[in-house]
């Protein structure tokens, strides 16, 4: 940059973007990669902004987007959309480190998860709900108990917490039906495809199952939902039979492999145990051998294992002699 952009930073989501922005940056903030290290930008940073190689003079509007993590704190990282007043048209979105003990103006807010900076409203809420049922309606998710709407509903349980609101009925129960029977018919719609997919994938020519975690997942998934689907097309129930009676032959070699090695681990314990016992049977002789021909009194028997008992008291791990 020179002449009149020569002491800004130039902004974007890449080195080179078509749009960006032109920052008189402030101490701590450095620009790299679409992540901003330090502060927000605030629209009054701005000087200049590009939209597709043409350069606007003035502040942009800017859109923030505060995320929440687990424990309901805002997450390190968040968003900001800058966008030109006049057009509407989108310069760029960057990261930014969220800082608990700034205040961002309301109107800059767009999203605030956290309920910190932007206080919910019953109808922010309820709007929140209606994003819950509506990523469930897509039934999206790997499997009939998934929760692809678990964050925004705990977003919204965490906003009615923050005003004292009441959620209506058991949304929890309403969202689990509404994903599990739409999940199921995307699920009969894509079954031909994930039937053919599994063949693929998790079997090789000679019908050797290979699967990996995921392979089983989709096993059981496709098993389990076996009693809820329609399946009227031949071939798609003959290859079902295909997979899972190649299945069950990879499992039961599976199961004769175990089934060996533990009998013949067995056989080892079992052989290491009878020479432990005929080595104490062989200690027990010599020690009879011992009392028939080198007797000594009964005293000093006794002073003795006296003596052995001290020494497993102090030595518990020692080697017998």
């Amino acid at each position: 940059m020179s002449g009149e952009f020569e002491n800004l930073t130039e902004v974007g989501e890449d080195y080179t973007p078509e749009n960006c922005l032109f920052v008189k940056m402030e101490s701590g903030q450095s620009y790299s990669h679409g992540h901003l290290r330090g502060p927000l930008i605030r629209p009054d940073q701005v000087l200049r902004y590009k939209i597709s190689e043409k350069i606007f003079s003035g502040h942009p509007k800017i859109n923030i987007t505060i995320l929440m993590l687990h424990d309901k704190t805002p997450a390190f990282r968040s968003w900001a959309e800058y966008v030109c007043p006049h057009t509407g048209e989108e310069i760029c979105t960057i990261s930014f480190s969220v800082d608990e003990n700034t205040e961002y103006a309301p109107e800059w807010i767009a999203r605030d998860e956290t309920g910190r900076w932007k206080k919910p409203t019953p109808q922010s809420i309820e709007t929140e709900l209606v994003r819950a049922r509506k990523r469930a309606g897509e039934g999206n998710g790997f499997g009939p108990d998934c929760k692809p709407y678990k964050r925004e509903l705990r977003i919204a349980r965490h906003w009615a917490e923050i005003i004292d609101y009441e959620i209506e009925g058991n949304i929890e129960d309403e969202l689990k039906d509404i994903y599990h029977q739409q999940w199921i018919k995307n699920y009969q719609n894509g079954l031909e495809k994930e039937v053919d997919s599994i063949l693929t994938e998790y079997f090789d020519d000679f019908g050797t199952f290979f699967g990996r975690d995921s392979g089983y997942e989709r096993l059981e998934i496709l098993a389990e939902t076996l009693p809820q689907l329609d399946i009227k097309n031949p071939k798609t129930k003959q290859e079902i039979n295909r997979i899972f009676q190649l299945y069950e032959q990879h499992m039961g070699k599976m199961f004769e492999g175990k089934r060996v090695s533990v009998e013949e681990k067995k056989r080892e314990l079992e052989e290491e145990l009878a020479d432990a016992e005929s080595a104490y049977n062989g200690a027990k002789w010599f020690l009879h051998l011992t009392r028939v021909h080198a007797p000594i009194s009964i005293q000093e028997e006794q002073r003795l294992n006296e003596i052995l008992t001290g020494l497993d008291r102090e030595h518990p791990t020692r080697v017998p002699f």
